[in-house]
């Protein structure tokens, strides 16, 4: 059957909610764990069995294409569409399945990660019900009441040929605001699939970091996902080729990435990752932070909820909390209000 679907992921995303990170590096890239964002979508994808897809990402499409290349690494053939006026999510699908003769398209947006959804059971549903699109949802709603949540769209939709042929070939075109309706109003079938699972959405700081604590929790518990290349101490995973001093504290859930140096005394707790070529110096405490490739934490530093960027470096016996540390040694503002625009204080 997946030969039958072309993935298609829309990488052209709105800005986030806070603008910190959007000015570092487009949201489809950014590293959630070990993985950007939209490579966890393109893993997830592989995994069942899909090996095309076209990447919509306006704008950032050369930077994206950078990064990704043609899919080779992740052995999935990757091809990319972009517009030079926005189409929007439904006008993106039809222009990138323009080139392609397949039956059905996956379509997938680049903020959410997916990695929990049975993919497979979805595209087996789509196909059953003869559906001309598929929408993946999930209950919103307070986690301690969520058979009282409502539906809400979960970023996976399954268009058939005939919804992608209702799409108009001009003009921005929304799934939820001009095709569902569409297909309504001529009789054709839209169906709901119900994802029971949580799926983490990146839309400002504070989402991201709880979508990297849910990955980084997974990682964990899947012992047959660790990967050869790390080995589990603990409750935390060690790159083999990173260095941690003996006399380290790793309280996890914790990931410590490829030729990362964790010196003495170093305390970590978790959730926290800490990227490849990174340095952690002597005494310093690092909890539920997440930090990029490249990037130092000064000695006796004490960091809380962080972000730390590619390449930052954080000055000995820093002491703080909640904030986003960029490779210029500015600090963000805070991001426990997402109304904040992430300019310097």
């Amino acid at each position: 059957m997946p030969t039958r679907f072309k993935g298609v992921i829309l990488a052209g995303v709105h800005q986030w909610v806070d603008s910190g990170l959007g000015r570092l590096v487009p949201r489809p890239l950014v590293p959630v764990i070990d993985h950007s964002l939209i490579e966890h979508v393109v893993a997830w994808m592989r995994g069942a069995g899909l090996n095309k897809a076209t990447v919509c990402a306006n704008s950032d499409t050369a930077t994206i294409r950078r990064a990704l290349g043609n899919g080779q690494t992740a052995s999935v053939e990757i091809d990319y569409c972009e517009d030079v006026m926005p189409r929007g999510p439904a006008g993106c699908v039809k222009d990138a399945a323009a080139s392609s003769d397949v039956a059905y398209f996956l379509v997938v947006d680049t903020t959410i990660i997916p990695s929990a959804i049975d993919l497979t059971a979805m595209l087996e549903a789509h196909v059953k019900q003869d559906a001309a699109l598929t929408v993946a949802v999930t209950r919103s709603g307070d986690e301690d009441q969520i058979d009282n949540g409502h539906f809400a769209p979960a970023g996976v939709y399954v268009f058939s040929r005939r919804a992608v042929d209702a799409v108009a070939a001009a003009g921005y075109q929304d799934i939820k605001e001009s095709l569902i309706p569409k297909l309504y109003a001529a009789g054709d079938k839209v169906v709901t699939h119900e994802i029971a699972t949580r799926v983490p959405r990146v839309s400002c700081t504070s989402t991201y970091l709880t979508a990297c604590s849910w990955v980084l929790n997974r990682r964990l518990q899947q012992r047959e996902h660790v990967g050869s290349d790390f080995q589990r101490i603990g409750s935390a995973l060690v790159h083999k080729s990173a260095r941690v001093d003996p006399s380290a504290q790793l309280v996890g859930p914790v990931l410590i990435g490829a030729d990362s140096l964790i010196e003495s005394g170093v305390k970590i707790v978790g959730p926290t990752s800490v990227g490849p070529r990174c340095n952690v110096a002597q005494s310093a405490i690092v909890c539920r932070t997440h930090i990029w490739e490249g990037a130092r934490i000064g000695s006796k530093s004490v960091l809380d909820r962080c972000i730390v960027t590619f390449g930052a470096e954080i000055p000995v016996e820093t002491a703080q909390a909640n904030r986003v540390f960029t490779s210029r040694h500015r600090e963000r503002r805070g991001y426990g209000d997402d109304r904040h625009d992430g300019r310097d204080e």
